[in-house]
């Protein structure tokens, strides 16, 4: 269990995933402004993550901010 200490859950990370991967396919291939703002915003979502700037948690909300975000536009 020590060894486990950094490690992200599983479920977390398959679920911080599938929003990444759903975020991704509902992002048109527009240059709509709103859509712009959005693919920087993931991107630098992504890019926080990987240099480990914010923890999977805080990234797996920022997935939810967007994705709730993108469901408001559509409808």
């Amino acid at each position: 269990m020590k060894q486990n200490k950094n490690v992200a859950p599983l479920l977390l990370q398959k679920s911080t995933l599938n929003k990444f991967n759903t975020i991704r396919t509902k992002l048109p291939h527009s240059s709509h402004p709103e859509h712009e703002r959005y693919k920087n915003k993931l991107d630098e979502l992504v890019c926080l993550y990987k240099n480990e700037s914010i923890c999977i948690k805080k990234y797996n909300h920022g997935l939810d901010q967007l994705m709730r975000q993108l469901n408001n536009v559509k409808k």
